[in-house]
């Protein structure tokens, strides 16, 4: 997943921790988007019982790896479906379903 705002740096002092969150920007994506065999952007689908929920591939060099991101914010998506690639922990148990299910899905469409 194309966590936006999810992830953060922890640090220790004297035995109190803290957080600063760090700001991943689509534009730093080494590779950028992933283009399909026509010279379009790969995006996947996925129906659930209300709408659909469409994301955005994003292909990241790490080392000799390919690693593929999924990011939600793109045009079509309701709002609530948009912000379930931005952030890595919080909302309730029917966002973090539909985080897993996203994932799930787009793994076996592979």
């Amino acid at each position: 997943m194309f966590y936006a705002q999810g992830y953060f740096r922890q640090r220790l002092d004297d035995k109190v921790g803290s957080a600063k969150s760090i700001c991943n920007r689509r534009e730093r994506a080494s590779d950028g988007t992933c283009i399909g065999k026509h010279g379009e952007p790969v995006t996947i689908q996925i129906d659930t019982r209300g709408s659909s929920i469409r994301a955005k591939v994003w292909r990241v060099k790490v080392g000799r790896i390919d690693l593929l991101l999924l990011d939600s914010n793109v045009d079509g998506n309701a709002p609530e479906d948009r912000e379930l690639t931005s952030r890595l922990y919080g909302g309730d148990g029917r966002v973090r379903i539909r985080q897993e299910l996203l994932l799930g899905v787009a793994a076996c469409a592979r």
